[in-house]
């Protein structure tokens, strides 16, 4: 009776075993698969936000259009805490050399701050400006290096790590920025679709 017992009781433990394993590995097998979706997810945001920037890029004046970010290398932006500057988005059609690579988790210098300021304080506008207007600093040596004539900020949206801008750039005459109304508009079209697609990524906690 005792040798029936201890089968049953080893029978039992065989099963509960073997159904912790199946647990585990559909566990397992879920989280892979929300992975793979997330990234999913991350990478056509990301050709959803280049195609928005190739249109300004194809359609108007405009030579140099990336999506970037204001941020202090993941934590939460505090007084006292390095300001950075990442290009997240840049389509292969934007001014060469690209500026992704060097501009990833690069120091932010006092001259940019007040640009983004003033970006951040105009929000739903923009802020322009040509090369003279800019003080000596980071910007205006790439800008100048690059031979970029005119420059537009455009905030697109704030979030608890940082803040997300678009810099739009020309070579060429930077009042064609502004005094063309259908390029403009064009521009303002695609700004607002990239506001609305950075909005749903944050729903959805694919920014941070």
């Amino acid at each position: 009776m005792k040798i029936l017992t201890d089968a049953t009781a080893w029978g039992e433990t065989i099963i509960i075993t073997v159904l912790s394993l199946i647990l585990v590995a559909s566990q397992v097998k879920i989280f892979a698969l929300f992975r793979a979706n997330k990234l999913k997810s991350v990478m056509i945001f990301e050709l959803q936000i280049e195609d928005q920037l190739g249109d300004i890029l194809r359609n108007t004046v405009v030579d140099r259009a990336v999506l970037a970010k204001i941020h202090n290398g993941g934590g939460q932006i505090t007084v006292g805490s390095t300001k950075k500057i990442s290009i997240l988005c840049e389509p292969e059609e934007s001014l060469i050399p690209h500026t992704k690579e060097t501009y990833t988790n690069y120091p932010l210098d006092r001259q940019y701050r007040k640009t983004i300021i003033e970006m951040i304080e105009a929000r739903g506008t923009f802020v322009y400006n040509t090369v003279g207007d800019l003080e000596y600093g980071m910007l205006r040596r790439r800008t100048e290096a690059d031979s970029i004539q005119g420059t537009l900020h455009y905030f697109i949206k704030e979030t608890g790590t940082g803040v997300y801008f678009v810099f739009l750039g020309t070579t060429q005459d930077p009042n064609e920025l502004l005094g063309r109304p259908d390029q403009h508009n064009l521009i303002e079209e695609k700004i607002q679709k990239i506001r609305n697609l950075c909005e749903k990524a944050a729903r959805r906690k694919l920014l941070k």
